[in-house]
Parts: C-alpha cells; sequence; structure tokens
C-alpha cells in the first residue's frame, strides 16, 4: 500500500546559468538577482534526484532554409 501515496517535490528555475570559480548561480534575468544553485538545491540534498537542464537557440530564417536544403 506505501507505493499509491507519493509525495512529489519539485523546482523550476529560469534564468542565465553562470559558472565561476567551481560554484554554479542561476541569474534572475528580470532583478538581475543572482542565486547559488546550491541554496536553491538544498532541500534535495541525499535524495536520489533527476535533473535536466535545457536551452533554446533561435536561429534566423535564411539558416534554417539552408540546413533544409541540404538533407
Amino acid at each position: 500500500m506505501a507505493g499509491s501515496i507519493v509525495k512529489k517535490s519539485s523546482l523550476s528555475a529560469k534564468g542565465i546559468l553562470y559558472i565561476e570559480n567551481g560554484a554554479v548561480y542561476l541569474e534572475n534575468p528580470d532583478t538581475g538577482e543572482a542565486v547559488s544553485m546550491d541554496k536553491l538545491l538544498a532541500d534535495f540534498e541525499e535524495k536520489t534526484v533527476s535533473m535536466s537542464v535545457s536551452y533554446n537557440e533561435e536561429f534566423e530564417t535564411a539558416v534554417i532554409q539552408e540546413n533544409y536544403q541540404e538533407e
């Protein structure tokens, strides 16, 4: 019966990632405030976690058309 009840904790953060002298920071682009990842992730310490990081890169239309024609 223990598997039928699950408590889930999550963290969602969006910003600019900086790595300086081994420290990882996430900057809020709206405020410019930088928060260290160790503070953001403190509640997850010694827990089994999954992590995903992604970014989007905008391309100009000409670049997309050029790559499409090569295929």
